[in-house]
């Protein structure tokens, strides 16, 4: 460690030569307030470290070493390199090894001066490397000033230097600078399936491969910026049935499960509680008061156990979808969903009296809200309370704009094929329509919103072995084109316009493409 001397254009050296640690390749970065940051691969090849210190009165003074951790580091990881900001805004990258070699990944951390630690806040992969989806790369190094700008590069594996810039920014509020914008005029970050970022309760087939469509919890959703939200509810309901008497116990959580019955009955898990996921977009509503939070329930599934006298089990499940469920037995679970939702969200539940339909209404108008949607395509003579708004699919063939509170196109591709799925050709089979041909099709766009399903689904086999194949594998490569597609259909976004961009595994990168359309100002 040393000072330099402007003025003479020379070093003081305040330390000899001494050994921190063991390693290779290290890396380091120092900011004005004397904190510094060294990383390392370690010796054995697969892993790496950092060292935070601070340079004191000439002294150094070792505050932190660890290892990495986190989703990335599951893969053996090299080459890290490491920058840092006056703000102690931290920004690491590095390339894995092993199995997924020559993926590219990020990590994003905040130096805790109380506390003199790395306080961790983000990691993504941003480049994956397979022959079908990206081209992946080896060698990053990273570069961020004062303002939160980034610019890394690396090379490419045919040996091309390529960079690319980012910003860190707080995506929590994004939608303070469009207050006097409707929900139909804007572009809104979606999550899909957006309560299964864990799993549990999973049936015999279910597993975290084929249902976990999120990396995040729902708080952590809403802080990255995403603001229209999948929920699927899961009625888990026990009957003890006694000699006297009987009684009943109905716990709710979030599903993914299949839509339908298989020789061996649907399969799927549960996700995170609603009572989770409630309390978590209230307290987001309490401190973000220019936000509005989008709720669309559907899907809804029930899964019943009955303990008879002698010990003996029944379990019976559906979806109320199914046709032969009479109104009568759901009901008493819809009542109580929204018994929990206006128990939790209070005054944050949206009161639409403008008399306007909810996406010709201003975000101003709604703002600190969260608008609850049902769809009642699975609820046919359900009664919802004051509150709960209607929802539809928009069917282009048959417009029922009218049909509900807000109707919105949504068509996924149901493919596993990121060529068929962002394709805007004329699909043969209907079944597996691209979604760039959806959206540029005017026929579409009758309904209130559109929404563009950036996903990827498990097919045949690949759903059945989630240990070789699973969601979020896929989900990687449907993210990593979203901007692209979007940047060069930029000129015809304003005659089509994708109002919900909704994806798995969310990240912050959804919000920034939105935000991006947003600013185009095109609605």
């Amino acid at each position: 460690m040393g000072t330099i001397n402007i003025s003479t254009n020379t070093i003081s050296w305040a330390t000899t030569t001494t050994k921190y640690d063991t390693g290779q390749k290290p890396k380091i970065a120092i900011n004005t307030s004397g904190y510094f940051l060294e990383v390392h691969q370690s010796e054995t090849f697969n892993s790496i470290y950092y060292n935070l210190g601070k340079f004191t009165s000439n002294t150094v003074s070792w505050k932190k070493s660890d290892e990495y951790h986190g989703v990335s580091m599951s893969s053996p990881s090299a080459t890290p390199s490491i920058s840092m900001n006056d703000n102690g805004d931290v920004v690491e990258v590095h390339c894995s090894t092993g199995a997924n070699a020559n993926s590219l990944y990020y990590m994003q951390y905040k130096i805790n001066t109380s506390s003199n630690t790395l306080d961790f806040i983000y990691e993504q992969r941003y480049s994956i490397y397979a022959s079908s989806d990206g081209m992946g790369g080896v060698l990053p190094a990273v570069a961020i000033n004062a303002n939160g700008d980034a610019f890394q590069m690396y090379q490419s594996l045919s040996g091309s230097m390529y960079g690319c810039t980012s910003k860190i920014w707080d995506r929590s509020n994004w939608m303070r600078n469009f207050q006097s914008k409707t929900l139909g005029q804007l572009s809104i970050p979606g999550s899909h399936d957006a309560g299964m970022s864990t799993t549990h309760g999973c049936t015999a087939f279910g597993s975290s491969g084929n249902t976990q469509t999120q990396i995040k919890n729902i708080a952590d959703q809403l802080t990255i910026g995403i603001r229209y939200f999948d929920i699927r509810p899961a009625f888990n309901q026990t009957n003890t049935i006694t000699y006297f008497s009987s009684t009943s116990n109905i716990n709710i959580y979030t599903g993914h499960y299949g839509d339908t019955h298989s020789p061996i009955g649907i399969q799927g898990c549960n996700g995170q509680s609603m009572n989770d996921v409630l309390n978590q977009v209230n307290s987001f509503l309490n401190t973000y008061t220019t936000e509005v939070v989008i709720l669309k329930f559907s899907h809804f599934y029930n899964v019943t156990l009955t303990v008879n006298p002698d010990g003996s089990t029944v379990t019976t499940d559906y979806f109320f979808s199914n046709s032969s469920i009479s109104p009568s037995t759901k009901q008493p679970q819809i009542n109580q969903l929204i018994a929990s939702i206006n128990s939790i969200l209070g005054n944050k539940v949206y009161i639409n009296s403008s008399g306007s339909r909810l996406a010709d209404i201003p975000l101003s108008t709604c703002k600190g809200k969260a608008i609850i949607v049902f769809d009642i395509a699975d609820l046919s003579s359900v009664i919802l309370s004051n509150g709960i708004y209607t929802y539809l699919d928009y069917n282009p063939s048959s417009p029922n704009k009218s049909s509900a509170n807000l109707v919105v196109f949504d068509k996924y591709s149901n493919t596993n094929d990121i060529n068929v799925m962002t394709s805007s050709t004329t699909p043969t089979d209907q079944d597996h329509p691209g979604q760039m041909y959806l959206l540029q099709n005017s026929a579409n766009h009758g309904g209130d919103l559109f929404l563009l399903s950036w996903t990827l689904t498990l097919s045949g086999g690949q759903a059945s072995n989630p240990l070789a194949f699973n969601i979020l594998q896929l989900s990687q490569q449907a993210t990593g084109v979203l901007s692209k597609f979007m940047v060069n259909d930029q000129y015809s976004l304003s005659s089509h316009f994708p109002n919900i961009l909704y994806v798995d595994a969310c990240d912050g990168f959804v919000t920034d493409v939105a935000v991006w359309i947003n600013n185009l100002n095109l609605k």
